[in-house]
């Protein structure tokens, strides 16, 4: 699934092969963001935690696709299940600047999943937190399959 890395570069280069692709915290943001612009009608966002820094890298790409009419949900926790008051804060001022956009979310208690559904067809699903991943090494896998993206939807009983 990936290729050697050359003396020049020790970060592995994934080479997608059919209908799955794994990616680390390095290779996964190329292959997100270019999904992330294919979108065409529903993106859905499972991630346990939200930050202001990474909801703001995020942000331009959920105002082109709200311009688009692309509809964006996130699914995280409430705000007073975050983990301390700097946490608290920061997920608050998040959600606040992300409705004003247009982005609509779910609230689910002690969620821990790290999943992403793109029309329900590219599904994104490993350890990283999509609205909140700093610096910690991780792993998504890609898989470009209606029937994994429907095992999904009916798993996490996402609503529209």
């Amino acid at each position: 699934m990936f290729e050697p890395a050359s003396k020049e570069n020790k970060t592995p280069t994934p080479t997608y092969q059919g209908k799955m692709l794994l990616c680390n915290e390095r290779t996964f943001w190329r292959w997100f963001y270019k999904d992330l612009n294919s979108a065409h009608k529903i993106v859905h966002i499972i991630s346990p935690y939200i930050t202001v820094r990474r909801s703001g890298m995020l942000s331009k790409y959920f105002r082109e696709l709200i311009s688009r009419g692309v509809k964006i949900i996130i699914h995280t926790r409430y705000v007073t299940d975050h983990d301390n008051q700097q946490m608290r804060i920061s997920a608050k001022f998040s959600i606040l600047a992300l409705k004003s956009m247009g982005v609509k979310f779910h609230f689910v208690s002690r969620t821990h999943r790290k999943v992403a559904l793109i029309d329900d067809q590219i599904c994104w699903a490993g350890s990283l937190n999509i609205l909140s991943w700093n610096d910690t090494p991780e792993q998504m896998n890609r898989f470009d399959c209606a029937n994994i993206a429907n095992e999904f939807i009916r798993e996490l009983n996402l609503r529209t």
